[in-house]
């Protein structure tokens, strides 16, 4: 009975607010379902090792909604919490100046005085102590770069990072977040559109769309705004995928769905180029999943691009299940979009 009070308590929101809640983005209004994440997300923070609580990381592909997760854990249990801070940690370069801006608020000498280096580094000490908050919350956003971990406190607080970067699996409790149920779907276009669009045009809709909260986002927002029907936008979607969703950025998220894409492509041919030729070959395919059979069979073939990744095993799999394969499949599960 008492661990159940203690697990009730732990999940409940309470009156009180943060003494200090400082560069968390504002409530998403239209946050629909993920109930078992944010559970699994709260539960984690009570996961420990030597009394330390775990660093934990939402990892996922381009476009499912970590960063809005992670907006919505914020509010809905910052009151949990003494201190909450969001870091923009998509350029590694800016994440000292971010860290360093909360000095003043734990009573240490701002950047001004002392530089920014030497401020963010007290302010981690400060933190990873408990001083003069020991129930602290930050949140590391787009946290790609994994030489960020040189900035994360490991105190009595909690951090969160959200990341495309599976790399974080070795060092973080790691949660996967994916696209939207079905049931979510349906529901965020219904929360979205209300009487304009009905729950058979969400369905079909959200299959055309995959099920990706970025893109349904946008077709919200779009349609919110704009004269074209829901069977106007179906069929267009089957013809001009890219052009339809490049036309207008969602309120909430920095990049349209085909920018989103761009970047993804973008970051996987600097990291690992090959996988591009692969993501290319795959473009080729339908919309369900690849057999693996079909490369290792295929090693004989004349194909130049894939000349170093088809007789060779081990840059097979380096290549589909490797270290950017998250970059990888946010190309590859972009709905009718061609590589």
């Amino acid at each position: 009975m008492v661990a159940e009070s203690s697990s009730l308590a732990v999940h409940s929101p309470s009156n009180k607010q943060p003494e200090i809640f400082e560069r968390v983005p504002h409530r998403n209004r239209n946050f629909t379902g993920r109930e078992s994440l944010l559970h699994q997300l709260r539960e984690g923070t009570r996961s420990v090792t030597a009394v330390i609580p775990l660093p934990q990381a939402l990892q996922g592909y381009g476009g499912v909604g970590k960063t809005h997760l992670a907006i919505e854990y914020a509010h809905r249990y910052g009151s949990h919490y003494d201190l909450v801070w969001w870091i923009p940690a998509d350029q590694y370069y800016l994440v000292p100046s971010a860290l360093a801006a909360m000095a003043p608020y734990l009573g240490l000498a701002p950047a001004s005085i002392v530089g920014v280096e030497e401020a963010a580094e007290s302010v981690r000490r400060a933190l990873q102590k408990g001083e003069p908050y020991n129930n602290w919350l930050l949140i590391f956003d787009n946290a790609e770069d994994s030489r960020i971990e040189r900035f994360i406190p490991r105190g009595p607080g909690h951090v969160i990072i959200t990341s495309r970067n599976p790399n974080w699996d070795d060092q973080f409790r790691s949660l996967a977040v994916d696209v939207f149920t079905r049931e979510e779907s349906i529901e965020f276009l219904r929360k979205r559109l209300g009487s304009r669009i009905t729950r058979d045009e969400a369905d079909q809709l959200a299959d055309k769309l995959g099920d990706l909260p970025l893109a349904l986002e946008q077709v919200g927002a779009l349609q919110r705004r704009g004269t074209m029907s829901i069977d106007q936008y179906i069929e267009l979607l089957e013809k001009e995928t890219s052009r339809l969703l490049d036309i207008e950025r969602p309120k909430d998220y920095p990049l349209t769905m085909t920018a989103a894409w761009r970047v993804s492509v973008s970051l996987l041919e600097d990291r690992l180029a090959v996988a591009l030729d692969l993501l290319r070959c795959c473009a080729f395919f339908g919309p369900e999943p690849i057999p693996l059979d079909v490369f290792r069979r295929g090693n004989k073939a004349n194909a130049p691009s894939l000349a170093k990744i088809l007789p060779d095993p081990i840059m097979l799999d380096k290549t589909v299940k490797g270290k950017y394969s998250g970059l990888a499949r946010s190309v590859m599960t972009a709905p009718s979009h061609p590589v």
